[in-house]
């Protein structure tokens, strides 16, 4: 029997499947999981799977997580080390080196974590990408500027869209980065990555990737002003699934590329990319783990496939078969609720307010008396709901009617 090693960290719950079946209970391995203590039940009381709680902290200390895992391969070695948190892929493939264990190497993994040298290794792959550079370059500030009117900041080597800021002129970009230069956040400027702004709705790729082939190809946009990027503004998170056509091939040919130049050969993956109108597509950022927010489950709802089920099969070996898509006859999305301001939680909706036959599922993340602080990344919500609809506007209409009830029966004082 094959064994893999899990390193999971807040990703539980993406190990359950639509109807909320523990997905891992399927597989013919042995599986153990490595889990902050938060993420540990979801995994527990499984006949396959032994379950050590590790610390938070203990995740980033490389010496002290090998040493947890050398114990467990000791006892029988590992066949794949693989982890779906995107701040661990680096830890994993560190792990995978150390122990001898097959899979994506120290070198690749820096791709995928480095937004910098992973725009470099998809461009050379022939892939579009934005002008961009360090954030210490002011030079290259004036010319994005000049260029295009608009610039972002964002950390290297973030995730969550954290830490990403829009400068419309040098004044903004000079007043960020002296008030990074007096602040004591605990990073340097030089983490930090500029790029010129691509007007365009951004849309993200999520598939399989077997034999550096991607395979089980879903493709949605974030629905304008309610994508990742919006959370400061407290906007619901919105996607649905985007129907097989010209602009469908289009960015699964970018996303192709862009797994070719990066150097991936098996694994999952969730990229970005701008869809400017009447312009070519032109790569944001991919990541080597699945998406977040409720995505796996709105894939699952369009064609049927887990992917962290899949990811996990393609580590022992046994990859899904290939899938050929055709129209879709419904159209699945999602819809994330967030909020832009904290406090004390003196009403909230229930799951039972939301009994549609079109809502495939559904999670309430607040309840009355909770205190919950303001919105700190874009899939931190207090509502999720997978969609099932006849085409994006009847998504939108029910997209809309979900935001309505339950904003309607949410009340936070603030303190």
């Amino acid at each position: 029997m094959k064994r893999i090693a899990l390193l999971t960290r807040e990703e539980g719950p993406a190990f359950t499947d639509l109807a909320g079946h523990r997905v891992i209970a399927s597989l013919n391995a042995d599986i153990v999981v490595l889990a902050a203590r938060g993420d540990a039940s979801s995994f527990k009381g499984l006949r396959n799977v032994t379950v050590e709680v590790v610390r938070w902290d203990v995740f980033d200390d490389e010496s002290a997580l090998l040493e947890i895992v050398s114990r467990h391969h000791a006892i029988a070695p590992f066949d794949a080390i693989l982890t779906l948190n995107e701040l661990l892929v680096g830890r994993a493939a560190s792990l995978r080196a150390a122990l001898g264990v097959p899979g994506m190497t120290p070198s690749v993994a820096e791709g995928f974590r480095d937004k910098i040298l992973m725009k470099e290794r998809v461009s050379a792959a022939g892939v579009a990408v934005p002008r961009h550079g360090p954030a210490t370059s002011r030079e290259l500030a004036e010319e994005i500027l000049k260029a295009h009117g608009r610039l972002v900041l964002k950390p290297r080597a973030e995730c969550g869209s954290r830490g990403v800021v829009f400068c419309r002129d040098m004044a903004a970009y000079d007043a960020w980065v002296e008030e990074f230069a007096s602040s004591k956040r605990g990073a340097s400027i030089d983490q930090y990555e500029l790029e010129e702004f691509v007007d365009g709705t951004l849309y993200h790729v999520n598939g399989l990737v077997i034999g550096g082939t991607l395979s089980h190809i879903a493709i949605a946009p974030y629905l304008p002003g309610r994508a990742n990027i919006d959370f400061t503004a407290g906007t619901p998170f919105v996607s649905a699934m985007l129907e097989p056509g010209a602009l469908h091939d289009e960015l699964a040919e970018l996303a192709q590329k862009s797994v070719t130049g990066l150097g991936m050969e098996r694994g999952v993956i969730h990229l970005e990319a701008f869809a400017p109108a009447g312009k070519p597509a032109v790569f944001c950022e991919v990541a080597a783990r699945t998406g977040g927010g409720g995505i796996i489950w709105m894939i699952e709802a369009q064609y049927g496939w887990h992917l962290p089920l899949a990811a996990l099969q393609v580590e022992l070996g046994n990859a899904p078969a290939p899938v050929m898509q055709a129209g879709h006859t419904f159209t699945a999305g999602l819809i994330g609720l967030r909020h832009a301001r904290g406090g004390i939680v003196s009403a909230a909706p229930s799951e039972a307010s939301f009994q549609d036959p079109w809502i495939l599922r559904k999670q309430v993340n607040v309840a009355q008396g909770q205190f919950r602080a303001s919105c700190a990344h874009c899939t931190d919500f207090i509502g999720l709901f997978i969609l099932q609809s006849d085409g994006i506007d009847d998504f939108e209409q029910k997209a809309a009617l979900i935001e309505e009830r339950f904003y309607e029966k949410l009340e936070l004082t603030a303190l």
